[in-house]
C-alpha cells in the first residue's frame, strides 16, 4: 500500500531506540537507526558519492532479523513491506524501487544461489542507481525503470558475491543478544507488544527528520564528508561512504 506519516502524534526517538535496543544488541539497533535517519537525505547523498548502502540483517532461525526489519519499514510509514526474495522478479524488484522514491524495498529470506544470479546482478546496479534497458519491438526504443528506492535484505545468509557484500551494511542479529539484551531491560517484557501497540506511531520518526530537514540538510552533507574523508585514509572508498553513511544518520538522530 502506499506509505503515510502520523503527523499528530509525537514519538519519542530515545524510546524508539530503547525499545529496539531490548530485540538486538543496542549499537546495532543505533546502526539500523541511523541507516533509517540517512535514507531521507538519500537524494544529498547521491548527489555527493552517486551511491547509497543496502542495509543487510543477518541472523539464524528465530534470531528476529524479519521482525527488526518490519519494524523499520514501519518507520517509513509502511504496514507490510516486505517482498519475499525468492518469489520476486528483478523486473518487480525494478518497478517496486521506481515506486519507492527515497524509500527502502524490503527483501525477506535471501538466499545465495546460482538462479538468483540476475537479481545479484541488478542489486550490485541499484547501488549506484545504474537501471537496467529493455529493448521494446519497434526496434529502436529502450524502456528502463529508473532506481529510486534503496533496499532492506534479510536472510540467514550473507551475500558470497563480494561486490554485493561490499555494498552492504550488514548487521547481525542473534536469539542470545536479545535474551541478554531483555535481561538488562525491565520494561522490555512487552517489547514486541509495544512495536504492535505503535505501529502507525513509527512513521512519526520519518515526519519529524523530513519537517526539520531544510534546517540540518548542509550540516548533514559536511558531516558526511567529513566522516568520508577521515575513513578513507584507513579504509577503501566503498566502505568509507558506507560507514560515513551510518555516521552521518547518527548526527541526524
Amino acid at each position: 500500500g502506499i506509505p503515510y506519516l502520523v503527523t499528530n502524534k509525537d514519538l519519542d526517538f530515545e524510546l524508539l531506540r530503547d525499545k529496539l535496543s531490548t530485540s538486538m544488541n543496542p549499537s546495532k539497533a543505533l546502526q539500523c537507526l541511523s541507516w533509517c535517519a540517512s535514507v531521507l537525505y538519500m537524494e544529498e547523498v547521491f548527489a555527493k558519492y552517486g551511491a547509497f548502502p543496502f542495509l543487510f540483517i543477518t541472523g539464524k532461525r528465530r534470531s528476529g532479523k524479519s521482525t527488526i526489519a518490519e519494524w523499520l519499514t514501519n518507520l517509513f510509514g509502511f504496514e507490510s513491506a516486505g517482498r519475499m526474495w525468492s518469489d520476486t522478479t528483478p523486473v518487480g524488484m525494478s518497478r517496486l524501487l521506481a515506486y519507492y522514491s527515497g524509500l527502502p524495498l524490503w527483501l525477506d529470506e535471501y538466499r545465495n544461489d546460482t538462479k538468483y544470479a540476475t537479481k545479484i546482478g541488478m542489486l550490485r546496479n541499484v547501488y549506484n542507481r545504474q537501471s537496467s534497458g529493455k529493448g521494446t519491438k519497434d526496434g529502436f526504443t529502450v524502456r528502463e525503470a529508473k532506481i529510486r528506492g534503496t533496499c532492506i535484505i534479510t536472510g540467514e545468509e550473507t551475500p558470497t558475491d563480494n561486490a554485493l557484500m561490499s555494498r552492504c551494511i550488514v548487521v547481525e542479529v542473534t536469539e542470545k543478544e536479545r535474551n541478554s539484551s531483555i535481561s538488562t531491560h525491565s520494561s522490555s517484557t512487552n517489547v514486541y507488544n509495544w512495536f504492535t501497540d505503535n505501529r502507525r506511531l513509527l512513521s512519526n520518526f520519518t515526519y519529524k527528520i523530513l519537517r526539520n530537514k531544510h534546517l540540518l540538510a548542509q550540516d548533514y552533507i559536511v558531516k558526511l564528508s567529513e566522516y568520508k574523508d577521515d575513513l578513507a585514509t584507513v579504509v577503501d572508498d566503498r566502505a568509507a561512504i558506507n560507514s560515513a553513511v551510518l555516521a552521518a544518520g547518527h548526527f541526524i538522530l
